[in-house]
């Protein structure tokens, strides 16, 4: 490239390859039969009658190769970040700058699929992490372990009219599967009614008005956010208070603390003593916190107006005598002797509590098995002491029903 330039210019065209090899990464090869030229390139071949007779490297490259070697080896590690490196990498880069540069939206629509496939797989994961959650917070604040105990079904002329159709549950049974079942942690009747909650000028009809015992919080693992909870005690004085949720305060009481406050379930009044924590919806999407519990004496006597005559009528709703036989009446079950559930009482409580029955039902029974891997043993003990209390013999169906 230098025969016919002057020696200036010639250095300054060899400056610019040498710029452009070492910078740019642009491999030139020079032939020349000048020695001058040849000692600028880093590597020199002679040719001879069109075949290769050496191969050298010019002793400024060479005294710098040797140079970084003595180094590398004076440190014992391998130079990473030498001239070479780097120069290996810009050009990479530069290559890949380039390429984009040439293909601006193939490049755009390459970088657009691998952030909405890497942003979709992480919105997956974060969905399903959440549903999970979301799913086992439900579980949890339905109570865990619980097992739901139906009363029997009752048929007529072929047709059963479902689970609770006779009432074969009494309190006496959730005390006994309370003492003979150890794999149980909780058990607490319930009596269910459907009607009108007044508070002042505002009135609400509640999911659930449930008749229970102070148990009922321990097997629903269910706290109070306010006041106290009602006791074995007025349980069986049938006393007129209520623990209420977060949705009859928000609807009732707008505001105001119901501590102390009297509202009206069927013109019966109940004094507001406590407030339950917040629970949220269950499974089938009810609200659970849209609830008034209060003593099972109370709401059966006083609110669904149970006698011990509509008791026993329940107990003979089945007038088909195969069913009749299974589901026993509660004259079967107990012995005809007179005993009192209740303390003796005296003459002013007396007139304030209504006559207790000896033998009352309950709608269902709510029970807590001691730990997930008890469920099947609890399922088993519950079982035995009911169908030996309903003096069921062998082979025939229960009057009951376990969930």
């Amino acid at each position: 490239p230098t025969g016919n330039l002057d020696s200036h210019t010639s250095e300054e065209v060899l400056e610019i390859f040498q710029r452009l090899n070492q910078d740019e990464g642009v491999t030139i090869v020079l032939v020349t039969h000048d020695e001058e030229v040849a000692r600028c390139a880093k590597r020199v071949i002679r040719i001879h009658d069109g075949a290769i007779v050496a191969e050298d490297v010019p002793a400024q490259v060479a005294g710098m190769q040797s140079d970084d070697r003595r180094l590398d080896d004076q440190s014992g590690k391998t130079r990473w970040f030498s001239g070479a490196a780097l120069l290996r990498a810009r050009r990479v880069l530069r290559t890949a700058l380039n390429g984009l540069r040439r293909n601006v939206m193939r490049a755009a629509l390459t970088t657009l699929g691998i952030i909405i496939g890497v942003a979709s797989v992480i919105a997956m994961m974060e969905i399903g992490r959440g549903s999970s959650n979301a799913i086992q917070q439900t579980i949890a604040s339905m109570g865990a372990n619980n097992l739901l105990i139906l009363p029997g079904t009752a048929s007529s002329g072929g047709v059963t009219f479902g689970a609770g159709s006779v009432m074969t549950l009494t309190p006496q049974d959730a005390e006994a599967i309370a003492s003979e079942s150890p794999a149980v942690r909780g058990v607490a009747p319930i009596v269910r009614a459907r009607t009108q909650v007044v508070y002042g000028n505002r009135n609400w009809v509640p999911a659930f008005i449930l008749g229970t015992t102070p148990s009922y919080l321990d097997v629903r693992e269910w706290s109070i956010a306010a006041g106290d909870p009602f006791t074995n005690r007025e349980v069986r004085n049938a006393s007129k208070v209520c623990v209420v949720g977060q949705r009859l305060v928000k609807e009732l009481f707008q505001g105001e603390s119901p501590l102390g406050k009297e509202l009206r379930v069927k013109n019966v009044p109940f004094k507001v003593i406590g407030v339950l924590s917040i629970k949220g919806a269950n499974m089938m999407g009810m609200d659970q916190d849209d609830i008034l519990l209060a003593p099972w004496t109370t709401i059966k006597y006083r609110v669904t107006g149970s006698t011990l005559a509509s008791v026993n009528q329940s107990a003979a709703t089945s007038s088909d005598s195969s069913t009749s036989g299974q589901v026993n009446s509660l004259n079967q079950i107990y012995p005809s002797t007179s005993v009192s559930l209740y303390p003796q009482q005296s003459a002013t409580q007396a007139a304030d509590t209504p006559l207790p029955v000896r033998f009352t039902n309950v709608d269902q029974i709510v029970a807590a098995g001691r730990s997930t891997a008890e469920v099947p043993a609890a399922i088993e003990q519950i079982t035995q002491v009911l169908r030996e209390r309903h003096r069921i013999r062998p082979g025939e169906p229960e009057d009951f029903n376990i969930r």
